[in-house]
């Protein structure tokens, strides 16, 4: 035990003790992770999708959360469930870390701006009180959101970030002195846990640290950060930092003893310094997998092994290696917990009855705990003394298996058996909750969403960089085709990438330059920067890349060659997308070493959309050619798809503004914003300077219809034009440019880049062209998410695309409204809401039940109902909605189709007049409190949401309501396993008609069901989430079901 001690603990200090630089973003989530995350979004890639919209739908992501903390608040305390502040404390500092995830995700300034209200509210707190835990479960959290914002344009006022800053050390940073304050509760987040808590259970301790570790890199502090890293792997302070504290402490009388668990009364002794207690992970977790808390529940030991991964992922991000430390510790505890709670409830391969660690079978370890407050006598599965609560196997659904498990199985391509019950505790996650990881319950253990931040695509251990800043620290940058990839920036691994980003048969690099601490063999290039060499048969790179669109795609490399007996080999998403390639030589080809030429490896070579592994293998002869780069061009795109969003559309564009002077388009995103705003078209009118300045415009481009369109830019200086994140005009002079892409009918996100150098001519304009549309200025849309109590009614055309109207200000007569290249106007009148349509709208007879989402049902009457003119004028018709409701479910369902009184086939096409507020048609909702008076106060805010359907099941769909109409007689699916290899099962539904959706909608299988066991085969469906409906005799069931 001493000597392993010793050899992990020399290997940690050599590790740890190099100058500490950090790498921002970089708590919970790197630049590179955030880039992932969003591309996956676009692309639409499980996890990721639909794990994004649960994070988008969540009340703690919207940029319309109202803050409850205010710069007048000057105490926190989390000691009670009424302690000062509590509730607005968590509740803000949950949705300043998921708006500044949904910055970062949609660049929607709003959000940052929520974000930023959040932070600048808590900077006058001045007293912190409580235990270690209760400081480091609060800091944690809202600092990860600081750290998002502050190292993104997000427009964060300097001296705004100071003072929270600054209040994070109240009354002052001090590695020589602790303050007073410490001692008296005048004292804030650092002074509450500069020194662990070695009185208490390691979780409290553990939290504790997590919350310095974070402050340290959000302060780019490295004493701070060491102080945690340092206690963490069990070793002494810093010598420019206070001591951590002494030890040992000794047990005195018992307190209790309850089978499980000795307490004691314990006494202090001073004789050993920095003695470590049971937040040290290797004094939390035992050697074999126990952890120090197994004996009290198994809740908190559940959380406590658990948070040491969340702070290894922390560690990670910075370049250190928590995770493999004491040969995989943390794992270990993970799989020892994680065994003993599944197979409470759960039976598995080989293992049918509930997994015991005993002392008798030597599996359990009796240990007096570092802070001599408890001996552990055996597991506990109760709630502590209370015999009658069992926890175990309770904690499976929280969401702390995800990022542990994406590390050992996808950075470190474990042997699966290391990782088996992790993996489970993944699963049976899902398979519990019927989604992905969410927010947690407890939302200081753990953000959550684990699934949607730290999944990894498949073959990519490493993260994408373009190089080193100039302390060596990785620029962490995803590769987005088309683009040149420096073959010398192949992708970065914190430890040893041998195996997993490269294999290179040198054990070292050869080459002695640039990457020295790699094995892969580099050299200064003649032509500037470096290449590779002494490249062998059978080594390989890996490049993490994004292919923006499907399409076809032309490869080729800058080398050098010796002789043309070298070959290479390039691979997408695990796919061989070319052969072994000779590499050419003489002729009009390299005829040596120092001779550089271009060469075109292969075309047309097909790629499909997303985040993937660029894998460059090489064959052949050793030393036959060197490398330099591969450029990566488009060829022919495929049709880009629309955007898939619950999102309303309104005529404007988001900008940022920028000043600098550059002689080229800059990366905006490392660029300091001046301001930011909405304004109804592309153009310079925001600009406040004359010359030297820059814009990014973000919003959305309708397509009518599919097919080709062309855009063109006029810009003086230069500007960039992308399509859902596809570059495709770039124009670098006073001129018109023009490009043209396929797009399929529906919005899509468009950026524009634009800069001036001289104000003499600056000038942007963006015009387009497609089907059935003259050249003409771009129209160009922003994204309005729907709020509770704003009125939506979706509606089609003739030409059969989907427009939509909204409304939430009563107060407002009338308002304009655009649906595609359409312009409508609405009306309010006291008592209900008017809509008026263009003359060429209809309502479509495929889409004949309308749907209001109402909170409450009004003490008065609730109608729907067409009419000529206004109220009272010429009716067709009126129906109460009071019987047609989902089941008690809020839903009330109108069928327009139906032969009511006054309805039948005129109902089908009710639009049909012009755009005048006197006799026009329109769909009128009355919500009335009063039985007699339509022109009493209605009730608008109750309202959630009016859209009409295809069918009633698609009204359910969309509601997530999983209750038949009218009474329909509920069933239970039966159906197993869940996650889902390969196939399911489904019982008892014998004649049943089953359909199997994607989480956008797209049937993905249709089938009956002839046995009352039945197996369905998924085994070519891509892993992800899926829907699947049966239909038994006119009931129709729901569920989701994960493929793995």
């Amino acid at each position: 035990m001493k000597t392993k001690l010793l050899l992990y603990l020399i290997v940690f200090f050599s590790m740890f003790t190099k100058a500490q630089n950090f790498v921002h973003p970089g708590l919970n989530h790197k630049k590179s992770d955030l880039e992932r995350m969003k591309l996956q979004i676009e692309a639409g890639i499980e996890p990721w999708a639909s794990s994004y919209k649960s994070l988008a739908a969540d009340i703690f992501s919207q940029h319309t959360y109202i803050v409850k903390g205010n710069t007048s608040m000057t105490v926190l305390a989390r000691d009670s469930n009424s302690g000062p502040n509590k509730a607005a404390y968590e509740d803000d500092m949950t949705a300043a870390y998921q708006n500044a995830l949904m910055w970062w995700m949609t660049n929607d300034q709003k959000h940052a701006d929520k974000a930023i209200e959040i932070l600048n509210a808590w900077v006058n707190l001045k007293s912190i009180p409580g235990i270690p835990l209760d400081v480091g479960l609060y800091v944690a959290p809202m600092v990860n959101a600081a750290e998002l914002i502050k190292h993104s344009n997000a427009g964060w006022a300097e001296a705004d970030m100071q003072k929270f800053s600054d209040m994070l050390v109240y009354p002052g940073y001090s590695n020589t002195t602790v303050p007073e304050g410490a001692f008296n509760d005048n004292h804030t987040f650092y002074w509450g846990i500069y020194n662990g808590d070695p009185k208490r259970a390691g979780n409290q301790e553990l939290a504790a640290y997590k919350g310095m570790m974070s402050m340290g890199i959000f302060l780019d502090n490295e004493l701070m950060y060491q102080r945690a890293l340092r206690y963490l792997s069990d070793q002494d302070h810093h010598p420019d930092d206070l001591p951590y504290e002494a030890g040992p402490k000794t047990t005195t009388s018992i307190i209790s003893d309850n089978g499980f668990l000795i307490s004691y009364n314990w006494s202090q002794q001073f004789t050993i310094p920095d003695y470590g207690y049971d937040g040290v992970i290797t004094n939390y977790i035992y050697d074999n997998g126990q952890s120090q808390e197994s004996s009290r529940d198994q809740t908190h030991a559940m959380y406590g092994v658990s948070l040491t991964a969340q702070i290894a992922e922390i560690a990670w991000n910075q370049g250190d290696d928590l995770y493999s430390l004491a040969d995989n510790r943390i794992l270990l505890g993970l799989e020892y917990h994680l065994r003993y709670n599944l197979t409470y409830e759960n039976e598995y391969d080989g293992v049918l009855e509930p997994w015991e660690p005993t002392v008798e079978n030597g599996l359990f370890y009796q240990k007096l705990h570092r802070t001599a407050r408890g001996k552990s006598l055996k597991i506990n599965p109760y709630s502590g003394s209370d015999n009658t609560r069992v926890l175990r196997g309770l904690n499976i659904t929280r969401p702390y298996w995800e990022t542990p498990l994406n590390h050992y199985k996808d950075r470190l391509n474990l042997d699966p058996e290391k990782y088996k019950w992790l993996q489970r505790g993944r699963d049976l996650n899902i398979e519990k909750t019927g989604d992905y990881e969410v927010r947690s319950e407890s939302r200081t253990d753990t953000p959550g969403w684990g699934a949607f931040t730290h999944s990894r695509t498949s073959n990519c251990p490493g993260d994408p960089i373009n190089g080193f800043d100039t302390d060596g620290l990785p620029n962490y940058n995803m590769n987005t085709l088309p683009m040149t990839i420096e073959a010398e920036n192949f992708d970065y691994f914190p430890i040893i990438g041998q195996g997993r980003t490269y294999n290179d048969i040198s054990s070292s690099n050869t080459g002695g330059v640039y990457r020295t601490d790699e094995n892969v063999d580099l050299k200064e290039s003649l032509e500037g920067g470096y290449s590779i060499t002494n490249i062998e048969n059978g080594e390989w790179l890996t490049y993490t890349v994004n292919v923006p669109a499907n399409g076809t795609y032309d490869i080729s490399i800058r080398y050098a060659a010796a002789n043309g007996n070298g070959k290479i080999k390039f691979n997408f998403g695990g796919e061989d997308v070319t052969t072994d390639v000779n590499v050419p030589f003489g002729s009009i080809n390299s005829t040596s070493l120092i001779d550089w030429k271009d060469f075109t490896v292969a075309t047309n070579v097909s790629l499909t959309k997303g985040v993937q592994a660029l894998k460059v293998l090489f064959s052949g002869a050793n030393n036959s050619f060197e490398l330099s780069n591969m450029n990566i061009e488009i060829n022919t795109l495929s049709c880009i798809d629309s955007v898939d969003t619950d999102l309303n559309y309104a005529q404007g564009v988001n900008y940022k503004y920028y000043e600098g002077t550059w002689s080229e388009l800059p990366d905006f995103t490392l660029e300091t914003v001046v301001k930011t705003g909405e304004i109804s078209t592309i153009g310079l009118s925001e600009a406040t300077s004359t010359d030297n300045y820059g814009f990014v415009f973000d919003g959305y481009v309708y397509a009518a219809k599919d097919g080709m369109y062309t855009f063109y830019t006029n810009s003086d200086d230069g500007s960039r034009l992308s399509i859902a994140g596809v570059s495709i005009l770039n124009n670098d002079g006073l001129q018109e440019a023009s490009a043209n892409i396929c797009l399929n009918e529906g919005y899509h996100k468009i950026s524009v880049e634009y800069f001036t150098a001289s104000g003499v001519n600056s000038s942007l304009s963006v015009l387009y062209e497609g089907p059935s549309i003259s050249k003409k200025i771009l129209p160009i849309y922003l994204e309005e998410a729907k709020v509770a109590g704003q009125f939506e009614f979706l509606f089609e055309t003739n030409n059969n695309f989907e427009g939509w109207s909204s409304f939430n200000n009563p107060g407002t007569t009338s308002m304009s409204v655009t649906s595609g290249a359409l312009q409508a106007t609405y009306a309010a009148a006291a008592g209900y809401l008017g809509i008026q349509y263009p003359a060429d709208l209809e309502f479509s007879s495929a889409h004949p039940y309308v749907a209001i989402k109402i909170d409450h049902l009004p003490a008065g009457r609730m109608a729907f109902y067409m009419a000529n003119g206004w109220y009272n004028n010429d009716k067709e018709g009126f129906s109460s909605l009071a019987n047609t409701t989902l089941n008690n479910s809020g839903i009330y369902v109108y069928d327009l189709s139906a032969n009511g009184p006054g309805f039948g086939s005129s109902a089908k096409k009710i639009f049909t007049d012009n755009e005048n507020y006197t006799d026009t048609n329109r769909i009128i909702f009355l919500i009335d409190e009063n039985d007699t008076s339509s022109t009493s106060n209605s009730t608008y805010n109750d309202i959630e949401w009016i859209k009409n359907f295809a069918s009633i099941q698609d009204i359910i769909d969309y509601a997530g309501v999983t209750l038949a109409v009218n009474d329909v007689q509920k069933e239970v699916i039966s159906m197993y396993s869940n996650p889902v290899k390969s196939s399911f099962t489904i019982t008892n539904h014998l004649g049943a008609n089953v359909e199997i959706f994607d989480m956008v909608g797209r049937l993905m299988l249709k089938s009956s069901i002839k046995s009352n066991k039945q197996s369905i085969d998924i085994n070519h469906f891509k892993k992800g989430m899926y829907l699947i409906r049966v239909n038994s005799n006119g009931s129709i069931l729901s569920k989701k079901i994960l493929k793995m």
